[in-house]
Formats: structure tokens, sequence, C-alpha cells
């Protein structure tokens, strides 16, 4: 084959398997909500009412003189506010912003000037379970102000305040002892509230919109703005933002320093963690729009916490697995001494993995029983009868001998291969795992004297490429191995496939992955989608991802 035909062959090879677009979304930080000053230029110029009258004084004066006029044409504002009056709400929103603009120009020390009819004081609270300190925050941006594009839904919803994206970076003292911090940081959505007492002092504070839905205030529970759509945004925008990855499948040891468990938000020991796996080809962003939606519902995020499991997707699929079995052993060392009650370790054990594609591979080898029950399928030799080093044999161990994890209650499966997929067998898929460098390089030295030790249909396999694209073809030896141990069936197991609309299962697909390979005996619910093989990013399939979240409770 010439070398132009080599090229065709294996670009041919990643467009079949390339199933995601380029950039997850897009934000643009605006410089004011566009409406909310046209709206409060108009009331200026016509100030009948003493909230009008005190928000027109704002303009002018010394910037203590400025904050208390802002603070009292809120107090004003309040009840009206809380009523539903449209009016109201823009003056006290309006006010909040200008007020937070203020404090952050002076370091959130800046008191109201005794002026006539203003505020006498402004308390800022920064301690509290739900609440956030706005000092702490390299930035606080208005979520009105950021501008999304990328994403099917907004999720967010109105009520009392105003919702902002507090963006830490990732060497924050606020984010200390985080176990997996993002390297582009974390973005919190909080809503900033301004109250009063009975003597008209004001009181500003930042909700955290993640752990608290609702405040007290004038004796009556109040449902508070938030917006959940822009942080994610954010934080997804400030990284590499991207929903593939081809240079960590063809050189996945140049991108294993990068691998690891990511969390979205801070550890809460009040809510069960959840953790995506991509698939082929994939990153964490390929989880954009589930992330987006399921947080949407608040039964979903009053409950739950999302992790993301970045791996190089050309390793082998039972590398990537001790990796995720690995970090997820991590994560627990590392957060079960902050747990002081019953429950919350309980919480932190029922972890439920969601796996797409490859990654439900990974997902299903953390529920089953490895050790000799897996390497009797390989070869008959013991790994300690291995004609390699004792370092070799050791590692080799690390990937084989592996039990059901007892801190993972359910997993999901979307569009996963179980059995395989016949486009793993096309000639640029072939010429594509052959292009991928090896990813267990400690053992290649010992490659011609451990083939000859394997079962003839594995030898055969490995004899091409131990790369994940090895494992992934239909009917492969390496997948029967994994798909023949033994699982814990504690552990429920749900399954979601796509069959592109055509309503032809069993015969049918995805167009990636067959029905008779994404089928899986003995699951507690089966999902067909009308999609293709991102499942996980159709409406439909998120849907169901949700629903089976909230039977878990």
């Amino acid at each position: 084959m010439s070398h132009r035909s080599n090229l065709v062959a294996l670009l041919a090879g990643v467009l079949t398997i390339l199933l995601s677009g380029c950039a997850a979304v897009q934000t643009q930080v605006l410089p004011g909500n566009a409406e909310e000053q046209r709206s409060l230029r108009a009331l200026m110029n016509a100030p009948t009412t003493a909230a009008r009258a005190m928000l027109a004084r704002s303009t002018k004066g010394s910037e203590a003189e400025r904050l208390a006029c802002l603070l009292e044409s809120a107090r004003l504002a309040l009840p009206g506010s809380l009523r539903g009056k449209a009016e109201d709400t823009v003056i006290y929103r309006g006010a909040i912003r200008q007020v937070v603009e203020l404090q952050q120009a002076h370091e959130w020390r800046l008191q109201p000037a005794p002026v006539a009819g203003g505020a006498p004081a402004l308390s800022i609270l920064r301690e509290g379970r739900d609440l956030l300190d706005p000092s702490q925050p390299t930035r606080l941006v208005p979520a009105d102000q950021i501008r999304i594009t990328g994403l099917r839904e907004r999720s967010r919803h109105d009520g009392l305040g105003l919702p902002y994206v507090a963006w830490f970076p990732r060497d924050a003292r606020a984010l200390a002892g985080e176990p997996g911090l993002p390297p582009s940081g974390m973005a919190i959505p909080a809503t900033a509230v301004l109250t009063f007492t009975p003597r008209g002092a004001a009181v500003l504070q930042f909700v955290r919109s993640l752990s608290a839905g609702t405040m007290v205030v004038k004796g009556r529970p109040r449902v508070l703005a938030a917006d959940f759509s822009a942080p994610v945004a954010v934080i997804i925008a400030k990284g590499v933002n991207r929903r593939f990855d081809v240079p960590a499948l063809l050189a996945p040891l140049d991108h294993l320093s990068r691998s690891g468990l990511y969390q979205f938000q801070p550890y809460d020991p009040s809510k069960i963690p959840v953790v995506f796996v991509h698939g082929l080809l994939g990153r964490p962003e390929a989880w954009t729009q589930a992330l987006n939606e399921l947080q949407a519902d608040p039964e979903i995020r009053r409950h739950y916490q999302f992790w993301f499991f970045l791996y190089p997707t050309g390793l082998p699929v039972w590398k990537s697995a001790a990796l995720l079995r690995a970090e997820l052993d991590r994560f627990n060392k590392e957060l079960t001494p902050r747990l002081s009650t019953a429950a919350e370790r309980a919480r932190l054990n029922r972890k439920v993995l969601v796996g797409h594609s490859m990654g439900g591979l990974l997902s299903s080898l953390q529920i089953r029983e490895g050790g000799r029950l897996l390497t009797r399928q390989l070869t008959d030799m013991e790994i300690d009868e291995l004609p390699i080093s004792p370092a070799a044999q050791q590692r080799v161990r690390a990937l084989v001998e592996f039990s059901p994890r007892r801190d993972v209650s359910r997993v999901v499966f979307i569009a996963v291969p179980h059995h395989g997929s016949p486009t793993a067998l096309l000639p640029g898929a072939t010429l594509l795992a052959m292009r991928i460098r090896s990813a267990l390089p400690d053992l290649l030295a010992y490659r011609d004297l451990i083939l000859p030790k394997l079962h003839d249909e594995l030898r055969r396999e490995l004899s091409v490429s131990a790369s994940s694209l090895q494992f992934l073809r239909a009917n492969s030896p390496l997948l029967r191995s994994i798909y023949n141990l033994p699982r814990d069936e504690r552990i429920a197991v749900h399954s979601i496939l796509g069959d592109r609309g055509r309503n032809d299962a069993p015969q049918g697909g995805d167009g990636v992955v067959p029905f008779w390979s994404a089928h899986f005996p003995g699951a507690a619910s089966e999902k067909i989608v009308p999609a293709g093989h991102d499942v996980h990013d159709h409406p439909e399939g998120i849907r169901e991802t949700g629903r089976i979240l909230r039977e878990a409770l």
C-alpha cells in the first residue's frame, strides 16, 4: 500500500470512531446586563418612588455615599421584589450588582457613608455551611453577563437574588484538600442576596447554589435565583475544551500524567458521587450536555455530585481500569478522614459509575472478580512462572488481580461494546491500532517471551498491538475474558442503547456498536434511545440517566 493510501486509511479509521465535535462550549463575558441597564436608566429618569429616588442618588457623590444609596434602594425595593413586582426586582438586582462591584474594588471593606435615608452599615457574611466567602474567589462574575454557545438549554431559574459564578484557580486556599482539582481551577455558582435588619442595616451573603435553593427572608422560605449552566460553561471554556483527543489515543504514555479523577465542585459529604467515564477518543468534556441537564433537576442536584475520569484512550482496557481503580482508592483515602457520620461514609460508598462506550468496559471491570479467574483465560501459567522479572510480574498483577468494589452501588452502561464492535475490524481502524505507540513499554521488552505462553487466540490478537483498539474488535477474546469474569450481583446494572431511530432491535445498533454487543442480560433496566453512538449526549439518553439516578434514591 502506498504512503498516500496508508494516510487515507488512517484518516478513515479516525473519522470512523470520531463521534464528537471540537469545542464543547464557548463563553463570552459581557460588560453588563444590557436589558437591566436600559430598565434602570428608564426608572432613574422618572424617580416617582422612594426606591427609584435612592437609585437615582446612587450615581452621585463619593463611593461610600453611592453605596449607602444603593443599599437603601435595595431595602425599599425588596418587599416588592418578594411579591414579584418587576420594577422592584430590577432595582433590587441592579443594586446588588453595583454593591458587589464597589466591594470588589475596595476588597470588601467599603462601608456606607452616613447620608440621609442611607443604610447605617453593611455586614458581609463569610462563614456558614452554605455560604461562600466573596473575598476568596479570584473573580466574581454575574451569571447573566456570561453568554454561552454550545449548550442545548440553559439550566437556570428565577427567584430572589442575583446569580454569580465564583472562579477559583487550582492553587486557591479555599480549595485546599480537594483530591481532584481540574488543572483550570473551579467555578462555583452562588447567589448574592441583600437582606436587612429591623434597624435597616444591610447584610450581604453569597449562598452556594448547589448546596441551598431557598432562604428564609421576612419569615418565609424564598426560592433563590440560580444559574447552573454558567459555571459548567466557564470551567470547560477555561480548560482544554475539546470533546475528543487523538494525540492521547496515538501516544497514550505522553498523556498519562494528566489522567485521573476530577471533581466538578468541592466535595460535599451530603451527596453521592457520580463518576462519568468517557469512551474511545473522548475527554470529560463529552459529558457537558449531560452534566448541564442533570443539574437542572433539583432532586439530582440535592443528592448527587459529579466526578469525571480522564485517561488516554490508547491504553489497553485493563490498564485504564487499573488507573480508575487506583484513583477511586485515592479519593476514598483522602476523603474518609473528613467524614464525621455513618451517613456521610455510606454516601461515599454508594458511588454510581456511568460509562460511555469503552468507558463502560472500564466500569464493568470495577464490579468483577479478576485474579486467577482472569489469568486462566489468558495463559495456563501462574504469574510468578512467567519468564519475566519480578518487577514486571508485579506490574502484571496490578493489571489482572482485582475484586468487585465495595464502594460502588450502581453502574450505568451507555452504548458499551461488551462483545466488541465491527468498526474496530475496518482496515483503517486496524492500521490505526498499529500506529498507536506501545502503551505498556515496561512489558514490551518481554513481548517475545510472554506471547508464546498465551493461549493461541490471544497470541494472535496481541501480536498486532496491545492497544485499546485491539480490545474493541468484534468478538475479541480479550473482551470475552472480561465478560466471563463473575460480577457482584448486588451492584445494580442499567443499560442505555442507541438504534438511530430505526426501531430495529435486536438486529440493529447505534452505527458503531450493534445491539447484540451493547445488550446486557440481567440488567435492572434497558432503554433504547433513537440516537447514534452519542447516546450519552442525546436528550433521551440523559433523561434515562436521570431517571436511574432518581430511582437509586
